[in-house]
């Protein structure tokens, strides 16, 4: 496999490649981030998150998947703040005789 790896095989290179040098794996990382927690609004958060990148407290791997999931919280936020109002429309619009 080795000789066909040097005369250009790339399936044979991949395979040597994937044996000598395992893939790397995620590690779960204990991070202290009291700025994150102190946050209050959303913006906030993704700014700790940012200024942790900054100070090297956080690895930007680990800062795009925490921005991420701010991220898919306001838009949770977003869908629960709608449903409220549509429900409220709904109420008033009920209330109301024609």
């Amino acid at each position: 496999m080795k000789k066909q790896a040097l005369e250009g095989d790339v399936q044979a290179a991949r395979l040597l490649l994937e044996r000598a040098l395992p893939a790397l794996k995620s590690t779960v990382a204990v991070i202290d981030l009291t700025e994150l927690e102190q946050a209050e609004t959303l913006s906030e958060k993704a700014e700790a998150i940012i200024q942790a990148v900054g100070t090297g407290k956080l690895a930007l791997d680990i800062a795009a998947q925490l921005i991420s999931a701010v991220a898919t919280l306001a838009k949770v936020i977003e869908i629960d703040q709608l449903q409220e109002r549509l429900e409220t429309l709904g109420q008033h619009l009920k209330v109301k005789p024609r």
